[in-house]
């Protein structure tokens, strides 16, 4: 980082009020450079909840759709069995 120097290339002295801007305008930096840290860490909390939403959202609709999966499982499942019984039971009057 620049600092600012009392004198010019030259090896003229500033001014004070000089001085004092050059300052202020190094610790509007520092400041800035803080903010810009804050900031990132900022962005990157948002973005680990936002993928933690995310996840949670994938789980639950990976859960819904393995609900709906073993419904319909359930339901050719019992299916298949009343045509067993129904085949059989026709299969049997014939004997």
């Amino acid at each position: 980082m620049n600092k600012c120097r009392q004198v010019t290339k030259r090896g003229v002295p500033l001014q004070q009020d000089t001085v004092e801007m050059c300052q202020i305008k190094m610790e509007g930096q520092e400041r800035c450079e803080k903010s810009l840290a804050n900031f990132g860490s900022c962005i990157w909390k948002y973005l680990q909840v936002k993928h933690v939403t995310q996840l949670d959202e994938m789980r639950k609709a990976g859960h819904e759709a393995l609900v709906l999966i073993v419904e319909e499982y359930k339901v050719r499942g019992e299916r298949t069995r009343q045509s067993f019984y129904q085949k059989r039971s026709r299969y049997a009057n014939f004997r």
